[in-house]
């Protein structure tokens, strides 16, 4: 759910939304749809743009955003007494919205994940919005809205009315006999074809609800880094990048360099890559992080981690993680690697705000599905600090890579692959049509990387583990006069369970065989 959905869709349900004269923000214009709300939003102190004058009405709202905004409804003073309620992660709440989120969470309009912590970074789904603002209407009211009031009737002039005069009958003709015909008359009015009925095209399928994945998690191998190459992306004019091996499994890049990728030797996709780093010093707090779906030096996806925000050459680059696609013919430069805010080489599709600390070991989990679903994992300690969930689908294969820029004495170690858990939906939805006429299938709802053929009906979905949940699905099936039918359904990607192993059956004990002999005796 975009910034702009977010706010509007607050707007509209809690407030009376009004006109407003303009607002500051560079990037929301009079012609935008949203134009109206962002604008009444921002007079009435709802939200507040950053720092360089933008809203970004078009990216994607974290859930910290959403529960800055959503707390500036109640009236201060309303949250005063309220049961404290911990998240685990609060540690990585940005300062100027702590309260905001614990407030929110004692009234369990703010919720979080079943470990116990919030990941404010997260983007919000729109279930979890509808969710929040489902809660929140247990305590705002709504506002009535006040209808136009319509003009008032302009009086109409006093007509004098003249007087009827009586017509005077004409006489009919007299139909007179055509020599040698007969006698003529009104001729009728023939009677139109009724019009046919257009019969609309009904499905006859049902849904396949289900998709089993395969099971291949878990077995984890261990890779020897000491057949990777080293990728310089640019010169920076700083050193030249120095990636050392003090055992198969460990590398470190010891110098203040220019950006480089330590690359491996293996395609991934469909895989789980885990792995750790430390910055072994405390020079310098600038880059480190890792490459996937890694093409050549201009096109692959870059995962990136700055200590605190610096400007350099003319562009910041902000304290905390990114994910970023970069995706140029031309030579990459300094700067595109630098700034946060990307440019037409580069572009950023996440970003949050956490440092890392010096000499402690940092965890991190990629899954790439191969299907433009990935996840990032963090982990500090054992405790999550940002679990990033992403569709992009510019890339869905390639190498995996550390990657350093200008930090030195960083220590990558513990890398290794496992197989994802995989699988693949198909429902062939198949409809009627009374009439004979030609169809067409669309997907009007879906998960993202759903596909639908529009003469067979064929519904496909590539899926791994990151998909695993429920999903609603609609998909139309209509003719050429534009009669049709939708069909709505659910289906649920779900890991195998394993079969209990049966008990062997014993076998019968045969009865003993009486002994003639003994019979005879």
């Amino acid at each position: 759910m975009t910034r702009a959905e977010f706010t509007a869709m607050v707007v509209n349900i809690f407030k009376e939304e009004k006109e407003v004269e303009g607002n500051n923000f560079k990037d929301v214009n009079k012609d935008d749809w949203f134009y109206n709300a962002v604008s009444y939003a921002a007079s009435e102190g709802l939200i507040a743009g950053y720092e360089d004058g933008t809203f970004r009405p078009m990216e994607n709202m974290q859930r910290q955003d959403a529960a800055v905004l959503v707390s500036r409804l109640f009236e201060v003073g309303f949250f005063e007494g309220a049961p404290e309620f911990t998240f685990k992660d609060e540690e990585t709440f940005p300062k100027y919205l702590y309260q905001s989120i614990k407030n929110l969470a004692s009234h369990e309009i703010a919720r979080g994940y079943p470990d116990g912590t919030f990941r404010p970074f997260n983007l919000i789904t729109r279930a979890e919005a509808v969710q929040m603002l489902d809660v929140v209407l247990k305590y705002i009211e709504i506002p009535e809205k006040t209808p136009p009031l319509a003009p008032p009737e302009t009086p109409r002039p006093t007509v004098t009315p003249k007087p009827t005069s009586t017509p005077i009958s004409t006489p009919s003709p007299t139909p007179t006999t055509p020599k040698g015909g007969s006698t003529g008359g009104t001729k009728s009015t023939p009677t139109p074809e009724p019009t046919p009925v257009n019969n609309a095209p009904i499905f006859i399928s049902t849904p396949v609800e289900e998709v089993v994945l395969n099971m291949v998690e878990g077995n984890r191998e261990i890779i020897d880094l000491t057949k990777w190459t080293v990728v310089q992306l640019c010169d920076t004019n700083d050193d030249i990048p120095n990636w050392v091996h003090s055992e198969p499994t460990k590398a470190m890049q010891t110098r203040n360099a220019n950006p480089s990728v330590l690359l491996s030797d293996i395609q991934v996709d469909k895989c789980i890559v885990n792995g750790k780093w430390r910055v072994d010093t405390s020079k310098d707090d600038d880059l480190m992080g890792f490459v996937f779906g890694y093409q050549d030096e201009g096109h692959f996806y870059l995962f990136d981690w700055k200590q605190t925000t610096q400007m350099w050459k003319g562009n910041n680059c902000e304290q905390g993680m990114s994910v970023k696609v970069i995706n140029t013919d031309t030579p990459i430069l300094d700067g595109d690697l630098w700034m946060s805010e990307g440019n037409e080489r580069v572009k950023v599709i996440y970003r949050n705000t956490i440092p890392y600390k010096d000499f402690e070991d940092y965890e991190f989990t990629l899954k790439f599905s191969g299907n433009g679903h990935f996840n990032i994992i963090i982990r500090h300690d054992d405790v999550v600090l940002d679990d990033i969930s992403l569709y992009d689908d510019t890339y869905t294969t390639g190498k995996f890579g550390f990657y350093n820029y200008s930090q030195e004495m960083v220590v990558y170690e513990g890398f290794t692959t496992e197989e994802m858990s995989e699988g693949v939906y198909i429902y062939n939805a198949e409809a009627y049509d009374e009439d004979g006429d030609d169809l067409k299938y669309t997907l009007i709802n879906g998960p993202e990387g759903m596909t639908v053929d529009s003469e067979t009906g064929e519904v496909k979905w590539f899926v791994t583990s990151l998909n695993r949940g429920i999903y609603d699905v609609s998909i139309k099936v209509e003719d050429t006069k534009g009669a049709y039918d939708i069909q709505e359904f659910k289906i649920s990607i779900v890991e195998p369970t394993e079969e209990p192993t049966p008990e062997p059956t014993p076998e019968p004990t045969p009865e003993p065989t009486p002994d003639p002999d003994y019979e005879k005796q």
